[in-house]
Order: structure tokens, then C-alpha cells, then sequence
């Protein structure tokens, strides 16, 4: 009978599947499942340990008395999909985008998941430019989708919150690219209104002001971040990143004298995610299946 298996790094992404699979190995004691995308997902390792009892190491770490569920524990819920959640707390010494002339700037910032797709993109509301402060500049709880769409809420903090699925897309994604951070500039110029009478009444209408013209977006500046130590054993409950990052700029804003800042934290599968998803994934309220990006 089989005592030992290791299937690490293939592309197992069904966790349900694979621990139907393995329940009839009765005398199953150490298994190695590292690097497979279904390690991603939500309680990952407390669902193995709670669904194969005989286990005495998982991923090359021994299991204590303490890893074994209690009578009174209860099974994990199943989360089909890997949760991840940026939140960018600031973003400061950006460059001047403005031309002379009557303007209003607006920033964004995206956040970019290599492997998971074209859709895997979270995207902050339009932010001041100057000295962008997410904590400060999204008390409304707004947020936009790159393609005009809602998406997931991003709440005082800027936090953006994605669900995606176990593929191996994503873990190749996740162990060799990370995400890509892009903060992306919306300038648009007030055309000044018309003088005189612009209803036909004789008198001069309370709407003659300036209007926008066709906005400007330009790609201000990049940085990438590492995610690697999300496939770490151990590392699948929760885990988080604290970055403080450079922008790499656009060779337009190089010559400026500007060394723009971010600080910014990547969460895997966090407990806030995992209890919101178990709760309102009926009504599907807090994600968003459409398109994230172009």
C-alpha cells in the first residue's frame, strides 16, 4: 500500500477532485502537492489535513497534534477560486503632467495579475494627481473597471480585491512574473464655452461653461512586484507582501526630477475575502465576473 506520493508542480488546480482522489489511500502518510496551482486556494492546507486524517507531513512539513482537527472542528467551505487583494496605501513624487493651459489631471493606478488573463486587472477610481493619497482620496468607496464597468470596491484603504481561478496560467504567473503595477495619467482640457446666447431666449444660458475635450491617457510609469512566496509550503492561508516601490517612468518623464514612490501590500486568500465570499458569492456583490481590463 501507498504510503508516500509527491505529484508537486503539475497542474492539479481541482483541490475537491484531487482529495476524492486520494481519500482511498488509507495508509497515505506524507504528500507533496508544492507548486500546484489548487495551492492557491483558500484553506488550502487545512482542507487536506481535515480531509486526510492519516497524514503526518504535507509539502515536506511535519503535522503536529496541534495541525489534527478536533472533533468539534468544522470542514473548511470550498472556495473554487484563488482570492488576492492589493491594496496601494500611497503613491507620492509623481511628475507634472500638465501642460500650461487650463487643465484638470487625474490619475489611476492598475494592478496587474501576469498569467491569470487579460481580465485579471483591478483598477483604482480617478485620483488627484498631485501627491496621489489613496487612503485619503477614496473615502468615497468608488471604483472604476478598465472597461467602464463596476468592479470589485475599493474601500478607505485602496484596496482592491480580485477572484480567480486555480489554473496553471496563473501559478506560472505567480512563481515567475507577479503582478505589474501601472500608474496611468487622464488629462483633459476645459474648452472654454461659447459667448451669447446659446438656447435662442435672448438671454445667456446658466450651461454656457467650459466643456471637456477628448481626454489624454498616457502610461506615466511601471514596477513589478514578486509574488514567488505565495507557492511557499505553509504560505497558503493568508499570506502578505508590504512593498515600498519605485516607478520605473515612461522615457517621456524620465528627465524630470521626480523619483516617484509606492507603497503598496498584496494579500493571498485574506480571512475578510474568504468570510465575504462564503457569505454573498450567491448575489455575487463583491466581485465581478466581466472584464477587468482591455
Amino acid at each position: 500500500s501507498l504510503l508516500a506520493l509527491d505529484l508537486s508542480y503539475n497542474a492539479i488546480g481541482d483541490l475537491d477532485a484531487t482529495l476524492q482522489a486520494l481519500s482511498g489511500l488509507l495508509n497515505l502518510t506524507h504528500l507533496t502537492l508544492t507548486g500546484n496551482p489548487m495551492t492557491l486556494l483558500p484553506f488550502y492546507r487545512r482542507r487536506v489535513i481535515f480531509s486526510l486524517t492519516g497524514l503526518k507531513q504535507l509539502d515536506a512539513i511535519n503535522l503536529t497534534r496541534y495541525d489534527a482537527p478536533k472533533a468539534t472542528d468544522v470542514a473548511p467551505t470550498p472556495i473554487p477560486y484563488v482570492l488576492l487583494q492589493a491594496t496601494v496605501a500611497s503613491l507620492t513624487s509623481l511628475p507634472t503632467v500638465d501642460a500650461e493651459g487650463e487643465e484638470a489631471s487625474v490619475g489611476v493606478v492598475q494592478v496587474r495579475v501576469f498569467g491569470a488573463g487579460d481580465d485579471a486587472v483591478m483598477q483604482t477610481a480617478e485620483l488627484p494627481w498631485s501627491c496621489i493619497d489613496l487612503m485619503a482620496s477614496t473615502s468615497d468607496g468608488e471604483a472604476k473597471s478598465t472597461d467602464g464597468g463596476d468592479a470589485a470596491p475599493v474601500d478607505p484603504a485602496g484596496r482592491l480585491s480580485l477572484k480567480l481561478p486555480a489554473t496553471a496560467e496563473l501559478r506560472d504567473g505567480v512563481k515567475f512574473s507577479g503582478v505589474q503595477v501601472r500608474v496611468i495619467s487622464k488629462r483633459v482640457t476645459l474648452m472654454p464655452a461659447a459667448d451669447g446666447d446659446s438656447e435662442g431666449d435672448g438671454k445667456a444660458g446658466e450651461e454656457d461653461t467650459a466643456s471637456e475635450s477628448t481626454p489624454v491617457v498616457r502610461l506615466v510609469g511601471t514596477a513589478s512586484i514578486a509574488l514567488s512566496s505565495f507557492l511557499e509550503p505553509a504560505a497558503n492561508a493568508s499570506v502578505v507582501l508590504h512593498e515600498r516601490v519605485a516607478l520605473d517612468l515612461e522615457p517621456e518623464f524620465e528627465a524630470a526630477d521626480f523619483r516617484p514612490e509606492m507603497v503598496i501590500s498584496l494579500e493571498l486568500n485574506p480571512d475578510s475575502l474568504s468570510d465575504d465570499f462564503r457569505l454573498q458569492s450567491t448575489t455575487n456583490v463583491l466581485y465581478d465576473d466581466g472584464p477587468r481590463g482591455e
